[in-house]
C-alpha cells in the first residue's frame, strides 16, 4: 500500500479527535551576542589568566620542521555559550527541535590569508609523493566550526566543566611533543556515537565533518580583510549536528571549536584570526555570536504552539511535503519520519 495514501487517510480519521500536551516552551529565537567564555587553545599561550587573549588564531604547522611535535590543527579557539538563562535547560533532548542556527566570527587581521569557503580532503595536505595527494583544486584552506570534546576528566558541565581559565593540558606547561593531548579540542562523533579529536585527521588519513564551513562576501581566494564576518551555518541536515545542538540546549551550554588547516609557521602573523571577547569595542573588537531558533517541547508539538493537537499533524504534513519533515533526525524527510511522528504524536 502506498504509504501517502495510508498517511492522508490517517489524517482523516486523527481529525475527529483532539490531543492535548502542554509541555512546550515554545519557538524561541535568541542572539548570544558575546560568549560565555572563549578561548585560545594553543600550547604556547601565555595569556595570563589563561582565556585573558583579545584574539585567537586557528592554523596547522603542516610543513614545518617542528609538524611532528604539534597537532596538525595546532591553534583552535573555543567558545562556550550560556543558553540556558534564555532556553530552558533541562528537558529530553528530543524536546528540542533547532530550526536554524549559526556563529559569526568577525576577523581580527588584515589580510593575513587567503579565504576559501569550500572543504578541502585531508588529501591535499599529503606530500605530493604521497600516492593519496590530491591537488587543491582552489588556494588556502577552510575555517570550520566543530564540536567540542575534552579528555583529562574535563566535559561540558559538572565540576570539571571546561572553561576560560581551565589549563591547556593536565601536566607540566609545555611538553614536548605535544600532540593529542589538549583538554578540549575540535571533535565530531564516531561510529559509536563517541566524540573523536580532529586535531590530526590529516595524520590519521581519516575527512572530516564540520559542523560548519565559514563563508564570506569575498571571492575565492581573495585576501581577507581586518573585520570581515565569518558566518557558521550550521548544516542541520547533519544529524550529528542536530543531536550535539539537543544535547547541548538540554544542558544548557552549548561549546564550538573554530579550527582550521590552514598553514602557517610557528609564531607567525599570517593565518586566520578572530576577535574574542576580550578585544575592547573601542579599538573595533567584536566577539563571536551565536544566532539560534528552537522550538522548544514535545517533539509532536510541530506548529510550537503548546499544545499537542490535530493542528500539529496538518503543520507537519505541510513540512513533510516540503521536504522539511525529517521528524526521527535521521538526515532526509522520508516516510520513517511520518511513523515516528505519529507515534509521538499519539504518545503525547
Amino acid at each position: 500500500m502506498n504509504p501517502l495514501i495510508t498517511w492522508r487517510g490517517t489524517v482523516s480519521v486523527l481529525a475527529l479527535f483532539a490531543a492535548a500536551s502542554m509541555a512546550s516552551a515554545g519557538d524561541i529565537t535568541a542572539t548570544f551576542n558575546t560568549p560565555t567564555f572563549d578561548r585560545w587553545m594553543y600550547p604556547y599561550n601565555s595569556a595570563s589568566p589563561q582565556g585573558s587573549e583579545t584574539e585567537a588564531t586557528v592554523f596547522s604547522v603542516i610543513g614545518s620542521d617542528t609538524e611532528w611535535a604539534f597537532d596538525n590543527r595546532d591553534g583552535q579557539m573555543i567558545l562556550g555559550y550560556a543558553t540556558g538563562g534564555v532556553i530552558p535547560a533541562g528537558q529530553p533532548a528530543a524536546n528540542y527541535r533547532v530550526r536554524s542556527a549559526r556563529v559569526v566570527a568577525r576577523v581580527s587581521r588584515d589580510n593575513a590569508y587567503i579565504y576559501d569557503g569550500t572543504p578541502d580532503s585531508f588529501r591535499t595536505l599529503l606530500p605530493e609523493t604521497d600516492p593519496d595527494f590530491l591537488a587543491d583544486e582552489d588556494a588556502g584552506q577552510p575555517v570550520e566550526l566543530f564540536m567540542c570534546g575534552y579528555r583529562g576528566g574535563w566535559s561540558l558541565d559538572g565540576p570539571m566543566a571546561f572553561g576560560e581559565s581551565t589549563p591547556f593540558h593536565n601536566g607540566a606547561p609545555f611538553p614536548f611533543p605535544a600532540r593529542g593531548i589538549r583538554n578540549a579540542f575540535a571533535a565530531e562523533y564516531d561510529a559509536g556515537g563517541a566524540l573523536i579529536d580532529n586535531s590530526n585527521n590529516r595524520d590519521q588519513r581519516r575527512e572530516v565533518r564540520p559542523l560548519a564551513i565559514g563563508t564570506a562576501n569575498l571571492a575565492q581566494g581573495a585576501p581577507v580583510p581586518r573585520d570581515t564576518d565569518f558566518v557558521f551555518q550550521i548544516d542541520l541536515s547533519n544529524p550529528q549536528a542536530v543531536r550535539y545542538l539537543r544535547e547541548s540546549l538540554a544542558a544548557g551550554k552549548v561549546n564550538l571549536v573554530i579550527s582550521s588547516l590552514a598553514i602557517t609557521q610557528q609564531q607567525s602573523s599570517n593565518v586566520p584570526a578572530f576577535y574574542c571577547r576580550e578585544m575592547p569595542a573601542a579599538v573595533g573588537g567584536v566577539p563571536a555570536r551565536l544566532e539560534i531558533s528552537v522550538c522548544v517541547g514535545h517533539p509532536a508539538d510541530w506548529d510550537c504552539s503548546g499544545t499537542v493537537d490535530v493542528a500539529d499533524i496538518f503543520a507537519f504534513l505541510a513540512s513533510w511535503f516540503a521536504g522539511d519533515g525529517d521528524f526521527d533526525a535521521g538526515g532526509a524527510t522520508d516516510v520513517a519520519d511520518i511513523f515516528a511522528f505519529l507515534t509521538a504524536w499519539f504518545g503525547a
